[in-house]
């Protein structure tokens, strides 16, 4: 049995997931809520599934990319228990688990691909593109972070591609202006676009039977850009009275 945790977007949740099927699910759509709600999450699943008798055999993390925040809060979260139960951590590609959902929840059914994205913001998507097979998917082309009009251009011509991800209406905007009534590029419903604990979980119990597991000590989200501040900057000139 694998619990997964999602906090790589304004989605926060976790599940439990057992040979693919999905036994427990909990999830928030509010922002900023993630340290604050995501230990209580884990525990209504953890709750509602005998998990004393039938103990979590590792925990499926979803690494990025996303929400710096996010990423960071939810792997703390995930270290801590494998620490404490002794028990390893699967790290799960984000946008892959994000594609997923087209496999688990049957969206999109007639599309040939599968293009995740997430908003990497000054006009850049974390993307990656992914060929569908009737229960399967396969990498095409890579998870990074590209523009928009990079991220147009992997999409073919003729062949349905189905967008799925916090990037979409964004790109949909960019996609119509530079390509004005393509119909080849299909989105789900807004509360089909978000990726889920229960894909972190059953990508990443198949990741763990193929023994993808990561050490504890050394395991980073997976960014994918360089972390960037922006400084305000402060004139603390001082005025002396008289001049």
């Amino acid at each position: 049995m694998v619990l997964a945790i999602e906090t790589s977007t304004v989605i926060c949740a976790a599940a439990l997931v057992e040979n693919g099927r999905v036994l427990s699910e909990h999830s928030l759509n509010e922002p900023h809520v993630h340290s604050e709600k995501l230990l209580s999450l884990i525990d209504n699943v953890l709750i509602s599934r005998d998990t004393h008798r039938t103990p979590v055999d590792a925990i499926a993390i979803s690494i990025g990319p996303g929400s710096f925040t996010g990423l960071r809060i939810g792997l703390s979260v995930a270290k801590g228990l494998c620490y404490a139960w002794n028990i390893p951590i699967v790290p799960v590609p984000t946008l892959h688990a994000l594609a997923w959902n087209c496999i688990i929840y049957n969206i999109g059914y007639n599309a040939d691909y599968v293009l995740p994205m997430l908003d990497a913001k000054r006009d850049e998507l974390y993307a990656a593109m992914y060929l569908k097979r009737e229960h399967d998917l396969e990498e095409v082309s890579p998870v990074r972070a590209i523009s928009q009009g990079e991220c147009l251009g992997l999409v073919q011509h003729n062949h349905r591609t189905i967008i799925i991800g916090d990037a979409v209406e964004k790109f949909q905007m960019f996609a119509q202006q530079q390509s004005p009534g393509r119909t080849d590029i299909i989105a789900p419903p807004p509360e089909q676009r978000y990726c889920t604990a229960a894909s972190v979980g059953i990508l990443g119990e198949r990741m763990l039977r193929e023994g993808n597991t990561a050490k504890l000590a050394s395991l980073e989200p997976a960014y994918y850009k360089e972390f960037v501040t922006t400084l305000r900057v402060v004139d603390c000139t001082t005025t002396t009275l008289g001049e």
